[in-house]
């Protein structure tokens, strides 16, 4: 597992932890955090990712290589809420991630060709 936020990094988590940093989100210079979990016989690991907004109110995207397509973004309005999908996910359980409202279009990076 690789876990970042700012230029902060772990290589595991607990859930007190996670709600730790997920609260200290607004506080930090780049309000986001990372969670990767390298998946065997896979080249990409699957992760989410967490960028604070505002208040409460957190964007939360879900990244799986290995399942062609999924890449999927929700708004959380809870730190806790937000503590109890990572963890689940980390615990190996999609069906709290599966159960959030995703968003029907998101934000495509666009490449430029030099």
């Amino acid at each position: 597992m690789d876990i970042s936020s700012s230029s902060y990094r772990w290589d595991s988590i607990t859930a007190e932890h996670l709600g730790y940093w997920i609260n200290r989100l607004p506080h930090l210079r780049t309000p986001f955090l990372t969670i990767a979990k390298p998946r065997p016989g896979v080249q990409h690991p699957e992760f989410v990712q967490t960028y604070w907004e505002s208040g409460q109110e957190f964007t939360f995207e879900w990244w799986n290589y290995s399942r062609p397509g999924l890449h999927r973004v929700c708004t959380v309005i809870s730190a806790q809420r937000l503590v109890q999908l990572i963890h689940s996910w980390l615990d190996g359980d999609d069906s709290q991630l599966e159960s959030e409202q995703w968003a029907e279009e998101y934000f495509k990076v666009k490449i430029r060709k030099r």
